[in-house]
């Protein structure tokens, strides 16, 4: 059985170690009206997700015990219906590789574009997005790099939303540094 979205009278949950990235992504969400709680590790969120689910997890991944892959199957083992995002600075393929398989939903870069993140979050929160589109549920794909091998348990509709995710990232953070090179250049 496919799960449902989520509801839209549910909050946000922000996983975050550290305290200023957790304050602000408190604060930008709260800013654009939506309900936030907060954790500081993915044993303290497993907690507030069994009290109250939320209608979103938006986990860091390099967090000390429970880091966010980790947190992100738990998350799915217990509510799969509950969209996760995954931010990190970790970017390569295998980390990309292992945010899919943990069932990750949207996959972003730090440091993070506002913009994208909002608008992505406003969309789960009414509903235009979810963590799983019911008329897509499909067995986990298996894909092999460097020699090891990723059960995707997703399907091919949410894994393009992620790498589109992740892709935007890398574009967004590929041309502000070129902008920041042009302008030390032409300071020069």
């Amino acid at each position: 059985m496919c799960p449902s979205r989520p509801s839209s009278q549910s909050y946000i949950l922000v996983v975050e170690d550290c305290g200023d990235q957790r304050d602000l992504l408190r604060h930008i969400l709260k800013k654009n009206d939506h309900r936030v709680a907060v954790a500081e590790n993915g044993n303290e969120a497993i907690v507030r997700i069994r009290e109250e689910k939320p209608g979103l997890v938006i986990s860091d991944v390099s967090m000390p015990g429970m880091n966010g892959f980790d947190l992100c199957r738990a998350v799915k083992a217990e509510a799969a219906e509950i969209p996760v995002i995954l931010v990190t600075a970790l970017w390569d393929v295998k980390n990309l590789l292992e945010g899919l398989a943990a069932g990750a939903d949207y996959y972003f870069l730090k440091p993070l574009n506002r913009g994208p993140l909002l608008a992505l979050a406003g969309e789960i929160m009414n509903g235009n997005a979810s963590g799983k589109e019911a008329a897509e549920c499909e067995p986990s794909l298996m894909y092999r790099f460097d020699g090891e091998d990723h059960a995707i348990p997703h399907s091919r509709r949410q894994i393009l939303k992620l790498l589109i995710s992740s892709h935007e990232s890398t574009i967004r953070e590929k041309t502000k540094s070129l902008a920041d090179y042009r302008d030390s250049a032409d300071g020069a």
